[in-house]
């Protein structure tokens, strides 16, 4: 489940947004000896090569925070709840970020579904993580607005199948099948066959049962071999050949 990595990053972010916060309203640089960064710094420094539990890093970031300049951040900071209670977490969070690399995202997700002109450049000097919530949220918009020729023109302008990265390989991937790009289903192949995750191939194996059945097929029967059982198990359950 991804449920307690988003959460426990919130509540790390959290904490550096308190802490910030705070530095800045007693007149002190949040990127100095006392942000949040030093404090997970130190925290690494402290604990290398050792096992280490939540409770020693609540005792960790009370004691690098000790000043009384801290003592209401550290209230605002209600740990039981944050740890132990159950659905989405006690503070809002996403309303503390900075959204303005996503709206640039989404602007452009916009742009590609309402028609408008794209230039080459449109994606330079983003990073992995802008690409893939760019695609993620291309994904998102109804199928209707996703054609061929927009995954043909965004081929040639971003060059999607020729990344390295496998997050960014596999959301194009999804694009090519959403929109039937048959020219492009070898990208699918080269994934299915050089990956094992299962994030990567159960998604990718049913988009692939919907448009093209004997191509999943064969394709499972060619590479499964590869995968590790439990993959192989849930993914054969999937095409229904377990």
């Amino acid at each position: 489940s991804s449920v307690p990595y988003e959460k426990g990053s919130q509540f790390l972010f959290f904490l550096e947004h308190t802490i910030t916060n705070t530095l800045r309203a007693a007149g002190k640089d949040p990127d100095g000896e006392l942000g949040f960064e030093c404090c997970v710094r130190a925290w690494f420094a402290a604990h290398e090569r050792t096992s280490v539990t939540t409770s020693d890093f609540r005792s960790h970031f009370e004691r690098f925070y000790s000043d009384p300049c801290f003592e209401q951040a550290k209230d605002k900071v209600d740990w039981d709840l944050w740890l132990n209670s159950t659905g989405f977490p006690p503070v809002d969070v996403h309303s503390m970020f900075d959204d303005t690399l996503a709206k640039r995202a989404k602007a452009l997700v916009s742009d590609w579904v309402e028609g408008r002109p794209v230039e080459s450049n449109s994606m330079d000097g983003w990073t992995t993580v802008e690409v893939t919530y760019f695609l993620d949220n291309l994904l998102l918009e109804d199928s209707a607005k996703l054609s061929m020729d927009l995954t043909k023109k965004m081929a040639e302008l971003y060059h999607f199948d020729k990344s390295s990265n496998y997050e960014i390989r596999f959301r194009w991937a999804c694009l090519v099948l959403v929109t039937k790009l048959e020219d492009h289903y070898d990208d699918v192949i080269a994934i299915l066959g050089s990956q094992g995750r299962m994030k990567f191939l159960r998604p990718l194996y049913r988009e692939l049962f919907q448009v093209d059945k004997d191509l999943a097929l064969s394709t499972f029967v060619a590479h499964n071999s590869k995968y590790h059982n439990i993959a192989r198990k849930m993914v054969g359950v999937d095409l229904g050949v377990e």
